[in-house]
């Protein structure tokens, strides 16, 4: 009797000795199934950012280009070091951010693995989880660290050759000076003198346009100015369109090695391509625009369809702008605006107006105070060109406390399209500032320059009304109605009122 007992206390212990240390084999395991998912998940980024981003190369480029273009050949030594060390102190700035954001998520990984030895029940799962997402996180803060460190280094190496070069020739003795004298003959005191050192800028796209303004005849330089602006968008449009194709092709040849090299991909999902109806008197939709719809089966393909087509007709010949109350009214004053245009410009000229990587295009806005009535499509399309967007930032302020505002490529574009802007406005202009934007943390908030294409024109108009309407401060009832007319058409759609 004793001996059975003391037998089954000794199964009985070696049984939770077993349990015991099958529970450290599982913690062990446990520890590292989280850093396998970590290595997994470097791995699967490491092997996302290697894929080459044709559209983002191109962009880099135009970017470039268009700050070239609205760069000042003539500033000074000095000023050229300033740009250089921004350009500098925003890179750290993005390093500083890349380095800080992946020391997060390494730190809350390794909370989580630390977590789950002492809770065996969540199995790796929260730090694979946070692996994952870390991982995608990780990769798009370098991705915009390193696109911002390419387009300012790039900018850097242009600049100080630029320095370098202007020095050269500048120099009182030597090869410099002989090349000087060869490439400016008789003028190479006079260039010696003022180049980098006189105050007037020297911006290549003002010199185009001072160029085609001096162009005596009238007819001659519409003709110019027509030219021109249709060329340089036309191309523009041209070459992302040669981008995005090139795009789609790199990837899809991407994908079929892939596949031909035997990565797991799961089953294939059924890709329809939906187009809208584009056969509206008012074309408010491009005839060649496609909404791809994906689905892993049937049934939810006819879902996503029919939600498509639904989503379609709701947005169709209606602004998403007015269907949440764009334009936004103004605050509460004792003297409401009773006339307000709002113009619409966008970074693409064309509906659907995305970029070509599939993201939608910038959005910009220039609010006019009480515009005169009568406007018509055609004056609206004069006032209303394609410029260059940037950080440079006029106000002018006028009678009755209002303002007009806008950003530009450059302080002279800046002033001219406001004082274009102002031509429409019936009050006056008191003064008017130049100001440039300078250092931002966030490169996502940083002002590149870029072209803009103005889409819609919208004028809200207010007026007393003895019923329903908005109240104000000093006791009246407005009421309010809105027309838009539409701008991104070569012509003048059927249809088009006279704004009121």
């Amino acid at each position: 009797m004793a001996i059975n007992l003391t037998s089954r206390i000794v199964r009985q212990t070696t049984k939770n000795r077993k349990i015991s240390v099958g529970k450290g084999v599982r913690n062990v395991l446990g520890f590292f199934k989280p850093i396998v998912g970590i290595i997994g998940g470097i791995v699967k980024w490491a092997f996302n950012f290697l894929k080459i981003s044709i559209s983002k190369i191109f962009g880099l480029i135009y970017e470039t280009t268009i700050t070239l273009l609205n760069f000042d050949w003539n500033a000074s030594d000095a000023q050229l070091a300033q740009l250089i060390e921004q350009n500098n102190i925003q890179m750290m700035a993005q390093a500083g951010t890349l380095v800080g954001g992946s020391l997060a998520w390494i730190v809350c990984i390794g909370g989580a693995a630390f977590a789950e030895l002492k809770i065996p029940v969540l199995r790796g799962k929260l730090a694979v989880a946070l692996a994952k997402e870390g991982g995608d996180q990780a990769l798009s803060l370098l991705t915009n660290f390193l696109t911002t460190t390419a387009r300012n280094l790039a900018i850097n190496a242009i600049i100080a050759s630029y320095a370098n070069v202007r020095k050269f020739l500048l120099s009182d003795t030597g090869v410099g000076r002989a090349i000087g004298q060869f490439l400016f003959g008789n003028n190479y005191q006079h260039v010696k003198e003022k180049w980098g050192k006189s105050a007037e800028p020297w911006i290549i796209s003002q010199k185009i346009e001072d160029a085609v303004q001096s162009i005596p005849n009238a007819g001659l330089r519409a003709f110019t100015e027509g030219l021109l602006d249709e060329f340089g968008d036309e191309l523009t449009e041209c070459l992302f369109e040669a981008v995005y194709i090139i795009q789609q092709t790199y990837d899809d040849q991407i994908a079929v090695q892939d596949y031909a090299y035997g990565y797991d991909y799961q089953s294939p999902e059924i890709v329809v391509d939906v187009t809208p109806d584009s056969t509206s008197i008012v074309p408010l939709r491009a005839s060649n625009e496609v909404i791809r719809v994906t689905a892993p089966n049937q049934l939810v393909l006819k879902h996503r369809i029919n939600e498509v087509i639904s989503t379609a007709k709701i947005m169709d010949n209606r602004d998403v702008g007015i269907v949440v109350g764009e334009p936004a009214e103004d605050r509460i004053t004792t003297t409401p605006l009773s006339r307000q245009l709002v113009l619409t410009f966008r970074g693409q000229p064309k509906p659907p107006f995305k970029n070509p990587d599939g993201f939608p295009s910038r959005v910009v806005t220039v609010t006019i105070p009480e515009p005169k009535p009568g406007l018509s499509w055609t004056t609206l399309k004069q006032i209303c060109r394609p410029y260059v967007w940037g950080k440079f930032l006029a106000v002018a302020q006028l009678t009755m406390g209002r303002k007009i505002k806008l950003f530009a490529g450059n302080a002279a574009e800046a002033e001219n399209k406001l004082r274009e802007f102002h031509s429409i406005c019936n009050l006056d202009i008191l003064s008017i500032s130049v100001t440039e934007e300078g250092y931002r943390k966030n490169p996502g908030l940083v002002k590149y320059p870029q072209m803009v294409y103005p889409q819609y024109a919208t004028l809200t108009i207010r007026r007393d009304n003895l019923g329903v309407g908005r109240s104000v401060a000093d006791g009246r009832t407005l009421s309010q109605e809105i027309q838009q007319i539409i701008l991104w058409t070569d012509r003048e759609p059927p249809g088009t009122p006279v704004l009121l």
